[in-house]
């Protein structure tokens, strides 16, 4: 990873924190134009859109980046919550919020 791809990790990490979603979003949009295997990218994205209330979107984020990083305690948090939001497997849900709050 370059200085540079950490910078804007930071930056959007950040961003994150000041609830500038949209910003955050670009950010790690561009990370993973980049560095596409970036998972750190993928869950801070996943977290952008869950909070913009791009919810599918935000799922397809969390999955890639446990799907490049299973170790990411909160983009499994995140999930957990996108999957209750969603009604779509509550059980799925439970169970990614109850391994994610055990690791």
């Amino acid at each position: 990873m370059t200085q540079e791809i950490i910078s804007m990790i930071q930056t959007g990490n950040q961003a994150l924190i000041n609830s500038d979603y949209l910003l955050a979003t670009k950010l790690f949009n561009h990370v993973i134009l980049v560095e596409p295997n970036n998972a750190i990218a993928h869950a801070g994205l996943a977290k952008a859109l869950y909070h913009l209330r791009k919810i599918p979107e935000a799922k397809i984020a969390a999955e890639h980046a446990l799907k490049l990083d299973d170790t990411l305690t909160e983009t499994r948090i995140y999930l957990a919550y996108i999957h209750l939001f969603l009604n779509d497997d509550l059980n799925t849900g439970y169970l990614l919020a109850e391994s994610a709050y055990k690791s």
